[in-house]
């Protein structure tokens, strides 16, 4: 899924977020999901690969070990923020704002 939900609202954003949570726990298949949005990764991935720009090569990948069945809640977790905080230094280094 290539940005799938990079048109959408943030409401809407986050509603079909929850639709794709819910259909991986009754389906338990594997997605392939593009995004630039940081927190929409850490919430939707059990795996984060983090590109190079150009030429695009992987710079990382991180194991996500949030708790599954996992609901859109686990935004408000330290774990959840831990994440976003890595990503964000790995990708903007420790001056991002």
């Amino acid at each position: 899924m290539d940005e799938p939900f990079g048109a959408l609202d943030d409401f809407t954003r986050r509603e079909m977020s929850e639709e794709l949570l819910r259909i991986y726990a009754e389906q338990q298949c594997s997605v392939f999901f593009v995004t630039h949005s940081l927190p929409e990764a850490v919430l939707l991935s059990d795996h984060i690969v983090v590109l190079k720009p150009r030429p695009g090569r992987v710079q990382s990948i991180i194991d996500i070990a949030l708790p599954r069945p996992r609901s859109a809640n686990v935004r408000s977790s330290s774990e959840f923020r831990r994440y976003l905080d890595q990503l964000e230094v790995m990708i903007f280094g420790d001056g991002h704002a």
